[in-house]
């Protein structure tokens, strides 16, 4: 069974090696380091991690950007794909996001991933801008920013643990 949990900073080495394998085929540059990510997520990110066994499988990380929440990273081992862990990671972001305070949910996804683009357009997000990539020439590392209004997301506040 796959549990969707809060994770801390404390797990933050943990992740970081999990994405680089969930991620480095993906993406024509190096994953981001460790440091990377502290200056990224700022002091208070919503961390959630999806665990199997007690090894992390799936991972989301949001934090506030302007006056929306924004999931900076969602990704799932490849093995785990296909089971929801994506979609209940997401939504882990947005119940957090809509119950401290926030009314607008983004995410900014790469052409080259093309099933986490159907996965935010089936849960209901719209494509709202389109974004070039400054680090490579190809189409398909631009990205898509998708938005969706948390009111429409969020029913009933979630039970602890999400």
């Amino acid at each position: 069974m796959v549990r969707i949990e809060a994770g801390g900073i404390d797990r933050l080495t943990e992740i970081v090696q999990v994405n680089e394998g969930i991620f480095k085929n993906l993406y024509p540059c190096e994953p981001f380091s460790l440091e990377q990510y502290r200056q990224k997520i700022g002091e208070r990110p919503n961390i959630m991690i999806a665990t199997h066994r007690g090894r992390i499988v799936g991972n989301s990380i949001g934090f506030a950007r302007k006056d929306a929440w924004y999931t900076w990273i969602l990704g799932v081992v490849p093995e785990f794909r296909e089971r929801g862990i994506g979609k209940r990671l997401l939504q882990s972001q947005e119940a957090y996001a809509f119950w401290s305070g926030y009314r607008l949910a983004t995410i900014k996804v790469y052409n080259v991933s093309k099933e986490m683009q159907q996965l935010v357009r089936d849960h209901g997000y719209k494509a709202a801008g389109m974004e070039k990539s400054r680090d490579h020439p190809s189409p398909e590392f631009d990205a898509v920013r998708f938005e969706r209004p948390l009111y429409l997301a969020v029913k009933r506040k979630p039970k602890s643990p999400v």
